[in-house]
């Protein structure tokens, strides 16, 4: 009597797993690497027939439009420091950052950036963010300028002013950090840079709990910087569209162009609800102003989502978030402000690029209930030991870059329509934003 229920039972079972298994593989984009090892003959969710033809491709149109990053930087770093670092033709020792920051403005990017910061081996930049990947592209043909650590004048799209610009006093501390083997840490980490055969740009990253010697002995500097530009994540000056446009489709971002210099990097975002991060936003920029009200906040949103609309009508969603200058005519200064509020888009352009493990998504609400958590998540990302003694200091810092509550406050919150067209327009990239982190993991918590 109860056989046949039961059968029923195991054939809905099976097929809804086999659905899923379905769903699992289209949605899963193929790396560079896998295309590169002829493993992805067909990446499915990025419609792409002959992945290592694809990457290879890619990868040279990369290297030709910037040669001068890949004549400076080396196909191998020294093997004892976990930044990139090298000794230039004039034997001066350079580093570039071992990890990024890349997303969102308004998330408690500032925040998390101080508390990393604190960790006795990360190395604190005297800037958070130097703008240079994103923007680089659009500075091209300008005059030296001063670097942001004042002083020597370079071309200001060079890699010698953003390395200036981090300051020598930075790749000091790298170069003289030393660990003493014998010290009490926790976990200890040894980092092995090998040159792959096949693709002259890739160095694999091989971690092992021992101690801080690589492999032929030598000692591991423990220190470590970064850098939290937030254009990193999403901002693509139009220079760089029109160069890496084809046939209306883009083909590379600058993920593509970090991962084929220093393919060993590790990426943290931070998200955040984007109607409460585009709010916030709209308070921050207008502060000080008279003007700001949630009626003026209203007609920026209606005009800036029509147009977005429209966009989306005759072009792609991803040409729609990265085109910048698409809503000119709106009069407003937020359309990339709600743009970069379409989360998935980047996130996907990241993933496609770089391995899973060097990704780390934090929630701005996980950060704000599990601090302590979300810390050790970070600390562990970045393979950083554990200083137990000095979290609790740490968390107990002041929050940086809060928003006033004078502010909210002074302006009331936003009108109930206009949370209801943004909740209509961000409602598709939220619900295809938690498909894709389910399936692909990274997330804190």
């Amino acid at each position: 009597m109860n056989s046949m229920p039961m059968k029923v039972f195991l054939v809905v079972t099976t097929i809804s797993l086999i659905i899923s298994l379905l769903f699992f593989m289209y949605s899963m984009p193929c790396t560079y690497q896998e295309r590169l090892d002829g493993k992805c003959k067909y990446d499915r969710k990025n419609g792409i027939h002959n992945g290592k033809a694809m990457y290879s491709s890619t990868l040279k149109r990369i290297k030709e439009l910037n040669k001068e990053l890949f004549s400076q930087v080396p196909h191998k770093f020294l093997k004892e420091y976990k930044n990139p670092c090298w000794y230039n033709n004039s034997d001066h020792f350079i580093c570039l950052p071992y990890f990024y920051i890349v997303g969102f403005p308004k998330c408690g990017t500032t925040d998390i950036w101080d508390k990393i910061t604190q960790h006795p081996h990360v190395v604190e930049t005297k800037f958070k963010e130097y703008q240079w990947w994103a923007r680089r592209y659009e500075r091209r043909g300008r005059p030296p300028s001063e670097t942001m650590m004042g002083g020597d004048k370079y071309q200001p799209s060079s890699l010698d002013w953003y390395t200036s610009s981090i300051g020598e006093s930075t790749f000091k501390t790298i170069h003289d950090i030393n660990r003493d083997i014998n010290n009490d840490i926790n976990h200890d980490i040894m980092i092995d840079m090998n040159h792959d055969k096949n693709h002259d740009m890739n160095h694999d990253i091989n971690y092992d709990i021992k101690h801080d010697i690589n492999h032929e002995g030598r000692d591991i500097h423990p220190a470590i910087f970064g850098d939290a530009s937030m254009t990193t994540g999403w901002y693509l000056p139009p220079s760089w569209l029109s160069d890496f446009e084809i046939d209306g489709e883009l083909v590379a971002t600058t993920a593509d162009l970090i991962y084929a210099l220093t393919p060993s990097a590790k990426i943290i975002f931070m998200l955040r609800d984007p109607i409460e991060r585009l709010y916030s936003g709209y308070i921050f920029s207008r502060r000080g102003s008279q003007q700001k009200s949630a009626e003026d906040f209203h007609n920026l949103v209606e005009k800036v989502v029509k147009c977005l609309h429209q966009c989306m009508k005759v072009h792609n969603t991803r040409y729609c978030a990265y085109h910048t200058n698409i809503c000119q005519n709106a009069s407003t200064n937020i359309v990339d402000t709600i743009q970069t509020g379409m989360y998935v888009i980047f996130l996907r352009d990241w993933f496609k690029v770089f391995p899973r493990d060097q990704l780390h998504v934090i929630l701005l609400d996980h950060w704000h209930d599990h601090p302590m958590r979300t810390l050790n998540a970070v600390y562990k990302f970045l393979q950083l030991d554990m200083i137990e003694d000095n979290k609790k200091k740490i968390l107990n810092r002041t929050v940086k870059n809060a928003r006033s509550s004078k502010d909210r406050i002074d302006l009331g919150d936003m009108l109930p329509v206009t949370r209801d067209i943004l909740d209509n327009f961000y409602l598709p990239f939220n619900n295809d934003l938690m498909d894709f982190v389910h399936i692909h993991g990274g997330i804190s918590n």
